[in-house]
């Protein structure tokens, strides 16, 4: 199991090309140091078929329909508290 910064690390060391600069981005963003955060959804979107594709790969779940939905499922929870980690990141700076 790894951290949200390590499973960001490890995206960067072994994911397609063509993710990297979103994978960069989300970890500026994580890690506060990026104001900006707003991610683009086609590109999260082809992110997580990707990954999908990936996991289901490995995994026990019946289809890929499956995983994406449950994946979708979550993506706006996992998105919102994000955005309230950023948002309290960017009070406390202000506030120093």
């Amino acid at each position: 199991m790894l951290s949200k910064l390590e499973g960001g690390q490890w995206g960067l060391a072994n994911l397609p090309r063509e993710y990297l600069v979103l994978v960069e981005r989300a970890l500026s963003c994580y890690q506060g140091k990026k104001k900006d955060c707003i991610l683009n959804s086609g590109e999260l979107e082809a992110f997580a078929d990707y990954m999908s594709v990936k996991i289901l790969a490995e995994s026990k779940l019946r289809n890929r329909s499956e995983l994406k939905s449950i994946a979708r499922a979550r993506l706006p929870e996992l998105l919102e508290h994000k955005y309230q980690i950023v948002a309290k990141r960017a009070r406390s700076a202000g506030q120093t």
